[in-house]
């Protein structure tokens, strides 16, 4: 079967299966510059999602790659748990594209250019002269604050990409992703049965804890029923000592691009230094078969 995927057309491997073994090769051409960071605050109560705050007001041209950054959430000793909404449209109609993305302790951003906090890429369909807005709901009560930055960028027809994407592995009512077992080759199920078919997964790690220690830490992604899973990839992340994470790779190589079908399990597990705290969050991206 041909999938068309953004602007290209590979043959499936079979179910699960990546079509490019590589990618994070696939660089989409930036429209644009990161967007200046912009702080966004939750609501004063506990998981309960703050306004919507502006960070490009206009985009320049279609786009089928939305990169973003989250930085100063962590703060030593705090489980600062915290679910980030990326939307397009109008203020005060805002439709949300990529929602409910777990990030807590994403780290503080450090130096010009550089890419500290925690930083994931979707796949997803933005039309140009698109307003693209973010907001965030936390554990923590009194307006958490968090910074948040995008960046657009397109192949030679975005508008073959899916516009809808789905969440899962997280909850709205803790503001967190689900933790991972401590006991490293334990698979934890991000979700039973997936609704859609999907043409790219993405995955982001987060912590949600008052104590975990600093180290390097790699997450596997599996595909399968419990006890036959299948490992598809990984995602490297950093993670202080004062609960804060990181992601140290390009964004892009958090992506998976494959043929998903619906009713897959999804499922990961810590391969080095698992331990307690440490969670992940899953993105899929509709499918766009022709």
């Amino acid at each position: 079967m041909g999938i068309r995927y953004g602007d290209r057309t590979r043959v499936s491997t079979g179910v699960g299966r990546w079509l490019n073994p590589q990618p994070s090769l696939w660089v989409p051409k930036p429209i644009a510059a990161r967007a200046n960071r912009v702080t966004v605050t939750a609501n004063s109560s506990a998981h309960t999602k703050g306004a919507w705050v502006q960070i490009v007001a206009s985009s320049s041209a279609d786009a089928n790659l939305v990169e973003v950054m989250v930085d100063a959430i962590n703060t030593n000793g705090v489980d600062t748990s915290v679910l980030v909404d990326i939307g397009i449209g109008a203020a005060g109609a805002e439709t949300v594209i990529i929602a409910n993305v777990a990030v807590g302790g994403a780290q503080s951003f450090v130096g010009s250019g550089q890419d500290n906090g925690l930083c994931f890429a979707v796949p997803v369909y933005v039309p140009s002269g698109s307003r693209v807005a973010a907001r965030i709901q936390s554990l923590v009560t009194g307006g958490k604050t968090s910074a948040v930055t995008v960046r657009l960028s397109a192949t030679t027809n975005p508008a073959l990409t899916s516009a809808s994407t789905t969440t899962f592995g997280s909850s709205t009512s803790t503001s967190a992703g689900t933790a991972m077992s401590s006991s490293s080759g334990t698979y934890t199920e991000l979700i039973a049965s997936t609704a859609d078919r999907y043409d790219c997964l993405s995955f982001v790690p987060s912590v949600s804890s008052t104590n975990v220690a600093q180290n390097f830490r790699v997450f596997g992604i599996a595909i399968g029923a419990s006890g036959s899973e299948s490992l598809i990839g990984i995602v490297e992340a950093v993670f202080t000592g004062a609960e804060g994470c990181g992601v140290i790779s390009s964004p892009r190589q958090t992506l998976f691009l494959g043929d998903f079908p619906a009713g897959s399990r999804i499922s990961a597990t810590l391969l080095e230094n698992a331990a307690s705290g440490f969670c992940l969050t899953g993105i899929g991206v509709q499918s766009v078969r022709v």
